[in-house]
């Protein structure tokens, strides 16, 4: 059987344009690894931006944040625990603001990956939905988000450049992303979100 749920994600930059990732893992597929955005399940009557800014501030402790258009958006299929997904995504461009551009964001304990069912100044207007496996920190996460389990699901968090999102060879969703982020910030935001291609 396959859930299906909508969720917001972050494409969330410093002062000095990085983007922000998070390093995460499927405990049903042990020694493997991925890069995501962070981001999460929609709760019910929650917007895409408020589950853009709640998730964020879950899984990295950031709240001094602004929140832009949505610039991306998909659906995607994946697995996660042995459960199968079906997502609509959107990616909201963001940007840390004042010391907290500074900050090295920390992955806090009790973070796991939820799954939400529920259906900014500086970046100008859009929306849609984006691409890449996804889970939130809600309190409706599988098993509930104080098991054990759930806190080991998020590893770390990096600040990446566009040249080493390009260079790498670790998984990292959505692909592409490197080049995505380059048009972003070469171009500035789209007059109407893209649908990105990179699957999971």
């Amino acid at each position: 059987m396959t859930e299906r749920r909508r969720a917001a994600r972050v494409l969330l930059l410093d002062g000095e344009d990085r983007l922000l990732l998070l390093r995460g893992t499927d405990p049903a597929t042990p020694g493997v690894d991925w890069w995501i955005t962070p981001g999460g399940g929609l709760e019910p009557g929650e917007s895409t931006g408020e589950a853009a800014l709640r998730e964020l501030a879950e899984e990295t402790g950031l709240r001094e944040i602004e929140l832009g258009p949505v610039v991306a958006y998909d659906t995607v299929a994946f697995s996660f625990q042995g459960r199968r997904y079906e997502q609509e995504q959107c990616f909201h461009l963001a940007r840390v603001l004042g010391a907290g551009a500074g900050v090295e964001p920390v992955v806090g304990s009790g973070l796991g990956y939820g799954t939400g069912s529920g259906a900014g100044s500086g970046f100008g207007t859009g929306s849609g939905f984006g691409t890449g496996p996804g889970f939130g920190t809600g309190s409706d996460s599988p098993g509930g988000a104080d098991e054990p389990e759930e806190h080991a699901l998020l590893l770390t968090a990096k600040w990446w450049t566009v040249r080493e999102l390009m260079a790498t060879r670790e998984t990292v969703y959505p692909s592409g992303l490197g080049e995505f982020l380059e048009q972003l910030l070469t171009d500035g935001p789209p007059v109407l979100p893209v649908r990105l291609s990179g699957g999971v």
